[in-house]
């Protein structure tokens, strides 16, 4: 596997990655039902403005490349037009895209892969990843290192018999905020379950205002997933995330 890749690149636009590693095995109660495909992934655009555009993906052929903006964007060439971060495996890719060329000048997070082929109708499953995240902070400051992204881990439950998500994304002090503090600093999410997708809300007392999350689930039995979030207009914060099942992280009783 792939895990967080970084790259500053010199053609003009190229990202994703290939999937190349199987993911863990399987869980959550029930036999589960199969689930019609309809999107396989989506793009968020985010301008300097904080607007924020979203384009579908209805295809996983090419889990090599994207299309953005009738731009090819591929990993595995380098050049100085962007920088990504993100993680590819053999179920899903997500990532952040930032690029201030004049004629690709947004920022943009991805999620795409493997739909899941049947969901559990019932059960407990815990997911752990990775997460990406860049934009402002509340003070307007940007969020991580000089290429205003970072990185953290993921935390991810779903109940497939209540059809809820909840979950954490974890970053190192001061990433969010500058408080001088030593502990973590934490994005807390919730969305709904419907059939392969899921939507919600993303919160955090770090930064301003609510984030939207949409993603899917991937693999057999809803082995993995992946998504993204974002927060348009003032201080914007957007990013995307993955996460397989945990087998080693027991459910709540």
């Amino acid at each position: 596997m792939s895990n967080f890749k970084h790259s500053i690149s010199k053609l003009s636009l190229i990202v994703l990655t290939s999937l190349t590693v199987a993911a863990c095995g399987s869980g959550g109660g029930g036999s589960g039902t199969p689930t019609p495909v309809v999107n396989t992934g989506a793009v968020f655009s985010v301008s300097e403005k904080g607007a924020v555009s979203k384009t579908s993906i209805n295809s996983n052929s090419n889990l090599k490349a994207l299309d953005i903006a009738g731009h090819k964007i591929n990993l595995l060439e380098d050049s100085d037009s962007y920088s990504f971060i993100g993680e590819n495996n053999s179920l899903y890719q997500y990532g952040y895209l930032s690029s201030k060329t004049e004629d690709f000048p947004n920022d943009q997070v991805f999620y795409n892969g493997e739909i899941a082929k049947n969901i559990p109708n019932a059960g407990e499953v815990r997911y752990s990843g990775s997460v990406v995240i860049g934009g402002q902070k509340s003070d307007g400051a940007p969020i991580g290192a000089s290429e205003q992204l970072t990185k953290g881990k993921a935390e991810i439950r779903a109940d497939f018999g209540s059809k809820k998500l909840d979950g954490k994304f974890i970053f190192k002090p001061d990433t969010l905020e500058r408080t001088g503090e030593l502990s973590e600093q934490v994005v807390q999410m919730n969305a709904t379950i419907s059939n392969n997708s899921f939507e919600g809300k993303a919160t955090s007392k770090h930064l301003s205002g609510e984030a939207t999350v949409e993603g899917k689930f991937y693999g057999n039995n809803a082995e993995a997933l992946a998504g993204a979030f974002h927060r348009s207009g003032d201080k914007p914060w957007y990013g995307a995330f993955g996460a397989k099942k945990d087998d080693s992280a027991k459910p709540n009783p």
